[in-house]
């Protein structure tokens, strides 16, 4: 598809002499019959909030914690203080969903993990990974609730959940 960025006119890009392409496996899920009520009770906004100091004070431990969350990719780091991840191989220990630009739509969010525990429900195996886009707040209301959420999902199992920081 080309789009103003992407003229026919434009180089294709290639790797570099560094880089190994990493195959994927598995298929695209397409999202239908979502239980919307249930959304709409899990987007509650309130309800979150209540849960506030308890999300915080689980994050705040687990932070705190000796060689800090354990999060994932986090064994595809060089060392501690590398900001850059490199996935030397992949990973089938469950299937990978990728959560982006929520600015703060928070029944987008619940919608995304209603429909990750709906697929997980359906499959036996292993648990889903989760790859945050980051934007988790700016443009909707309810970006507060938004963090808490990504936050509260963390302190279940950080191992399972990779957060890249966007703009928002």
């Amino acid at each position: 598809m080309q789009t103003p960025e992407n003229t026919a006119a434009d180089p294709p890009i290639t790797p570099g002499p560094d880089s190994a392409e990493i195959p994927v496996a598995g298929s695209v899920v397409a999202v239908r019959n979502l239980d919307w009520q249930a959304i709409r009770s899990a987007a509650d906004a309130p309800a979150i909030r209540a849960r506030m100091r308890m999300i915080v004070e689980r994050m705040e431990t687990l932070l705190d914690s000796v060689g800090g969350p354990g999060m994932l990719f986090d064994t595809d780091r060089a060392d501690d203080a590398d900001r850059v991840i490199r996935v030397s191989a992949t990973i089938s220990e469950g299937p990978l969903w990728i959560i982006g630009d929520l600015h703060g739509d928070l029944p987008a969010l619940e919608a995304a993990l209603a429909q990750i525990r709906a697929h997980a429900a359906m499959e036996s195996g292993a648990l889903p990974r989760i790859i945050f886009l980051g934007d988790f707040f700016d443009d909707e209301g309810f970006g507060l609730e938004i963090l808490l959420r990504v936050f509260e999902l963390i302190t279940l199992t950080p191992e399972r959940i990779c957060v890249i920081a966007g703009n928002h």
